[in-house]
């Protein structure tokens, strides 16, 4: 192959790379609106071009991945991506080790517990068990939410090899946060190291109060975490302890099922 042929290919990868990038971009805009949404809404808050935007459109809907409502034109999401998303689920290892182990936590204390994963600056609430009674205003499964946010993700944070740095790129992309703030937290960090656990009130969601540890990852830092949320007033101390010694044995059990968890998901 000559290297003007190489040339063209490389710039055709090129150009392939981009493309898909901008149609999982438009997949995952739909994906979390609660609502159908047209071409020009997701060509100016993607700051894709209207045309491109079009014409990606038209390729995820011929494939299967989008559908469009007869009367608006707008665009919606089908259940091909949950169909794929549940295959994948169900083969996670950690997830299935998780299920009894959270069953049994949450039988035990009738709050909602969670499975959540470190992956990148976010953590990924892989499982979640919620009260019969309790009405979903905490995080679900499948949610992402910047780590620094709440105890899952700090205790997971505290726990990496260079959590400053994590940090720093986390907070970079979260005008809200300055520099007190982020020297608040990299404080908390020494102490969530020390202590092995850590707290949030109202971090993400307001009035719910959570508590994390990281399940352990045999030699490796640790990329899992069991959680347990309250919502309204603060829990009390003793009943705090309680909740503690129970997510530190649950952990353990999931670490020592599962360990090294080299891939979370």
């Amino acid at each position: 192959m000559g290297q003007v042929e190489q040339d063209e290919d490389q710039q055709t990868t090129e150009r392939l790379d981009t493309t898909l990038v901008k149609g999982l971009r438009i997949l995952e805009a739909l994906s979390l609106s609660n609502e159908p949404l047209g071409v020009s809404s997701l060509s100016e808050s993607l700051g894709i071009g209207r045309s491109n935007t079009h014409r990606l459109l038209k390729t995820l809907s011929a494939t299967g991945y989008v559908s469009q409502e007869p009367g608006t034109r707008r665009y919606l999401p089908t259940l091909k991506t949950w169909e794929q998303g549940s295959l994948i689920v169900e083969r996670s290892r950690l997830r299935r080790a998780a299920q009894p182990v959270l069953r049994r936590l949450h039988d035990e204390t009738g709050e909602v517990v969670f499975l959540a994963v470190l992956h990148g600056g976010e953590i990924l609430y892989v499982l979640k068990i919620d009260p019969v009674d309790h009405l979903a205003t905490t995080a679900r499964a499948g949610q992402r939410v910047p780590a620094v946010f709440t105890a899952s993700g700090k205790v997971l944070l505290a726990n990496q090899p260079d959590p400053e740095k994590l940090i720093n790129a986390i907070v970079a992309r979260i005008p809200s946060f300055d520099g007190q703030r982020k020297a608040r937290l990299l404080k908390e960090m020494e102490e969530i190291r020390a202590e092995g656990f850590a707290y949030s009130a109202s971090g993400w969601t307001a009035h719910a109060n959570s508590v994390s540890v990281a399940v352990p990852n045999a030699s490796l830092p640790p990329v899992a975490s069991i959680g347990l949320a309250t919502l309204g007033a603060e829990v009390p101390r003793r009943q705090q302890r309680r909740f503690l010694s129970l997510l530190q044995r649950s952990a353990a059990e999931l670490g020592a099922a599962v360990a090294p968890i080299l891939d979370p998901t």
